[in-house]
């Protein structure tokens, strides 16, 4: 079996933005993008994804929660905790999957472990 390419920076933000539209009305692609290999997603009250390749080990895209702009670190406000904090709820799904698949990945496997944790 012949392994997918990585997808390109473009392709992901466009998986996003279809991820989006599949997650529901509540969840949107973000007007500010200010990486190009990281895809973001807002959803309801403050709280959002990253998406990203995973560029080893495969063809995955990892899902990454975002804590709300809110959460206060000392005595600064933080609008995301460091990249790869273990606390964070964290997936990876094929990539070849479509986007209402992943959709349905992020609703089953990862919204349940964040959720919860904002109150939502």
């Amino acid at each position: 079996m012949n392994p997918r390419r990585i997808g390109t920076n473009e392709e992901l933000h466009t998986l996003a933005q279809r991820i989006g539209d599949a997650l529901g009305f509540e969840w949107q692609y973000s007007d500010e993008q200010p990486y190009k290999h990281r895809a973001i997603l807002n959803g309801p009250d403050d709280v959002g994804l990253n998406l990203a390749w995973v560029r080893s080990g495969g063809d995955r895209l990892r899902i990454t929660s975002r804590w709300p702009k809110s959460i206060q670190r000392g005595d600064r406000v933080h609008d995301f905790v460091p990249y790869n904090p273990r606390d964070r709820p964290t997936i990876t799904v094929a990539a070849g999957k479509s986007s209402d698949q992943i959709a349905k990945d992020i609703r089953r496997r990862l919204l349940p472990k964040y959720l919860p944790r904002q109150g939502n």
